[in-house]
């Protein structure tokens, strides 16, 4: 069993995406269905390496090879390594594409989110700061969703802003 998440990355544009949530505690389940499209069309995959570089809340990047699955189509998979969702908070991803030893590309920036578990070590830990921090959490979400499927008044602009901005927090 995985819990599976699609993710579609663009090589020179931001793709709309909502952030995932992974919890800490999963271990080699986290698989990453990944299409790499440049502007609507699919990458050509075939003789590419494909790896995927995450950037962790400690600041440390964890690289990992994907397996391309559908070279016509642009997609690969990988199983997350539990090093790159160990450490709680907002990461940063992106996918490489290496053509050659010297000639490769980056995607655009996707996110997602490590939340640290209930279970730590075989013991149960229970904090008030734990639980406003989670509805904090979750009242954001709603309110993305909601701009994110309502539109709510919200341009282009303003929600490239945004994005600017918690990337901006993310690298601090």
């Amino acid at each position: 069993m995985f819990k599976n998440f699609d993710i579609t990355v663009d090589t020179t544009k931001g793709v709309k995406k909502r952030t995932n949530t992974i919890i800490t505690n999963d271990l080699k389940i986290i698989k990453s269905s990944i299409t790499l499209i440049q502007s609507v069309e699919p990458v050509y995959l075939t003789g590419s390496a494909v790896r995927l570089s995450v950037k962790k809340q400690d600041k440390k990047i964890v690289f990992q090879d994907c397996t391309v699955i559908d070279s016509a189509n642009g997609k690969c998979e990988i199983t997350i390594d539990t090093q790159a969702y160990i450490v709680p908070r907002l990461h940063l991803e992106e996918v490489i594409n290496y053509f050659t030893a010297d000639k490769f590309y980056v995607t655009c920036k996707v996110s997602y989110t490590a939340n640290k578990g209930i279970l730590d070590e075989g013991t149960f830990k229970s904090t008030n700061e734990f639980l406003s921090m989670n509805q904090v959490i979750e009242d954001v979400k709603g309110i993305v969703v909601d701009l994110w499927d309502n539109g709510a008044g919200i341009d282009a602009q303003a929600e490239s802003d945004l994005e600017v901005k918690a990337v901006q927090l993310v690298e601090l």
